[in-house]
């Protein structure tokens, strides 16, 4: 009779308990990778002023948008024509390369386009925290109100 140990050895279940423990690894790191990211976040909104919290935002979705431009199908592409070459090692290799080197100089075309745009998106801001600080500077260095300044004139 065919006992438990007749069907371990067969190489398609050794075949599924391996691949169940390489998803069961790699589901389990993802998990923890989730659980660290949302208490960070959570300390995160707890500590930060609501100030220093827009910003870390607006940083972080600027992340994700340099990450997402300087992709634009780079990876799709490499695994597609890489599935082809992946056994000649000096093509493969030259795939490798140019597909690096296409990512850095997407990559930095879309940092030029992200900080343009931030640049753009909080320029009236900037403007306004330059002129309350000329201004707060002019209120609290007056010469007319500090001798030492008004001598400097």
């Amino acid at each position: 009779p065919a006992g438990v140990t007749d069907v371990a050895q067969s190489p398609y279940l050794r075949r599924l308990i391996r691949s169940g423990r390489v998803v069961g690894s790699f589901v389990t790191v993802q998990v923890i990778v989730q659980l660290v990211g949302f208490l960070s976040g959570i300390l995160l909104i707890r500590t930060l002023e609501q100030r220093e919290y827009a910003f870390f935002t607006i940083a972080n979705t600027m992340q994700g948008t340099l990450n997402l431009l300087a992709d634009v199908g780079i990876s799709v592409g490499l695994v597609s024509i890489g599935g082809r070459v992946w056994q000649d090692r000096p093509r493969f290799s030259q795939l490798i390369s140019t597909a690096l080197h296409l990512r850095r100089r997407l990559a930095l075309a879309a940092a030029i386009a992200i900080v343009m745009a931030l640049w753009t998106l909080l320029e009236d801001r900037w403007t306004r925290i330059a002129a309350t600080s000329r201004s707060s500077n002019l209120i609290w260095n007056d010469p007319l109100s500090n001798p030492d300044l008004a001598t400097e004139i």
